[in-house]
């Protein structure tokens, strides 16, 4: 998915002209604040948050998604661990959608300063389709999202990294594949992620991969059902690279 081009941004102040006219002959405009490169997202945070930093991260991860598409600064979202649903509301379209260059980490306990110092074993950052939170209390999955990550169209700067995707439900015509991923034309890339307890009516029931040359790394894909075939996942015209990683029913 191509991300819109912000016009770059200048701050003026008419006391800074004023005194930049009087003492140097010269007018202008302060530069902007530079725009935010990492975005931050905490299950735990308040939902005031302006994803600039740990202390004020958004509370949903689609805040940052959207923010992330609206702009061409973002280059990563880290997420800590907690578990992060694509809507609030019973919308079962709602997904977690990649973004061309842009990579989503998942695995912090919030507070860090690098990537590396992340543990995603530790920290699970978990990609629900349980949309109303029931599943686990007995409740239906009829409402959950047909696809909780979508990869449509991305090439291989899209990254998902280090997360647990699970509740996915495809059970419906037209959205019957792929409860888990969803990877549509795609190459993106989706490394150290648990693709569990999804389940299609069709096919793919943790993930299908339509056409394009996506990468798995070091993901496992288990326990998730498929109705017709590929309940781990199914490939359709599509030649992934798959490196490291465990796959079963």
């Amino acid at each position: 998915m191509p991300r819109r081009r912000s016009p770059t941004r200048v701050r003026c102040s008419p006391t800074i002209l004023t005194v930049a006219a009087a003492l140097l002959g010269v007018s202008g405009c302060l530069p902007a604040p530079a725009p935010p490169t990492i975005l931050y997202v905490s299950a735990s945070a308040s939902d005031q948050g302006d994803g600039l930093s740990w202390e004020s991260a958004f509370q949903d991860l689609q805040d940052a998604l959207s923010l992330a598409a609206e702009t061409d600064s973002v280059e990563e979202i880290w997420v800590a661990a907690g578990s992060y649903r694509p809507s609030m509301a019973e919308d079962r379209t709602a997904t977690f959608q990649l973004l061309n260059a842009v990579a989503i980490y998942g695995g912090f306990a919030g507070g860090e300063v690098s990537r590396e110092e992340r543990d995603s074993e530790t920290n699970r950052a978990i990609l629900t389709g349980d949309l109303l939170g029931d599943d686990a209390s007995g409740g239906s999955t009829a409402e959950n999202s047909y696809h909780v990550v979508t990869a449509s169209g991305v090439d291989n700067t899209a990254i998902l990294d280090g997360f647990t995707i699970t509740a996915g439900n495809a059970n419906e015509t037209g959205n019957s594949s792929g409860a888990g991923v969803l990877c549509d034309t795609s190459n993106a890339q989706i490394s150290n992620c648990r693709i569990v307890g999804n389940t299609a009516q069709n096919s793919g029931g943790g993930i299908i991969i339509l056409s394009g040359n996506p990468v798995l790394r070091t993901c496992t894909i288990q326990g998730n059902v498929a109705i017709a075939n590929g309940g781990g996942i199914s490939l359709v015209n599509a030649a992934p690279t798959i490196e490291d990683c465990t796959i079963q029913e």
